[in-house]
């Protein structure tokens, strides 16, 4: 179960498609189309990737660098430096679509007052949401800095989990409160339920002694939350 966490990580992350969807040209056709495609290409992949591992080293051969002992047998020394090369450029490509992405999240909050409105400042020139791009490059390298990489993935997994179970959560209230949806997957409530379980399973597994760092994103939330509330309860009064 604990190793299901960190192969969460590896089929995580295909959410960050949809953030900037605001800036396509038709994201309802295209957006579904788009996530289906790339999870089953990602399994694909991993599940061959899989495969050749364990054809060449065997199934009880333990090692923390699998690919790179794979190449260095089927290409000789040579073979490690390739993949070494490969993970860089995999993990540029990564963060670059983070860097898209993301930010456009916290954009989209503060223009409708979720988040101060210095997180909407676009910039003049490129026309990007410069302020929530640099923020959010400066926490990343932060966290990089003072975490392993393990370390950072369990985080990574943790918030998407929370929100994963909470946007499982939302489907089956928005079907309730506004009837079928445009894409409509069948089986009413049991998927939705079942994904919060799964969630709630794996968040169970995480090894999360050594980090502080999910104890204060869940207090930032709350207060989060709290401003909110009071923020709304104050538009309503002022009416």
């Amino acid at each position: 179960m604990q190793a299901t966490v960190l192969v969460a990580f590896l089929f995580g992350g295909f959410e960050s498609a949809l953030a900037p969807m605001s800036e396509a040209k038709d994201p309802r056709r295209d957006a579904a189309f788009a996530l289906f495609a790339t999870l089953i290409g990602c399994g694909a992949i991993y599940l061959s990737i899989q495969w050749v591992v364990t054809a060449v080293l065997g199934s009880s051969a333990s090692t923390q660098r699998p690919l790179a002992e794979v190449a260095r047998i089927a290409m000789g020394d040579h073979g490690g430096a390739i993949v070494a090369l490969s993970a860089m450029v995999s993990i540029y490509g990564y963060l670059g679509a983070k860097l898209l992405g993301m930010p456009r999240v916290t954009f989209a909050l503060a223009q409708q007052g979720d988040l101060p409105r210095i997180f909407s400042s676009v910039s003049l020139k490129f026309q990007t949401p410069w302020f929530s791009i640099l923020l959010y490059a400066l926490v990343i390298w932060i966290l990089a800095s003072i975490g392993s990489f393990a370390w950072n993935v369990t985080l990574s997994v943790i918030s998407r989990l929370f929100y994963y179970g909470a946007v499982c959560l939302a489907v089956i209230v928005l079907r309730r409160r506004d009837g079928p949806a445009n894409f409509r997957l069948p089986g009413g409530w049991l998927l939705p339920m079942l994904g919060i379980a799964v969630c709630a399973v794996l968040a169970t597994q995480a090894d999360l002694r050594q980090s502080k760092i999910v104890g204060l994103t869940v207090l930032a939330a709350i207060l989060h939350w709290a401003w909110l509330k009071q923020a709304d309860r104050a538009k309503q009064l002022s009416r």
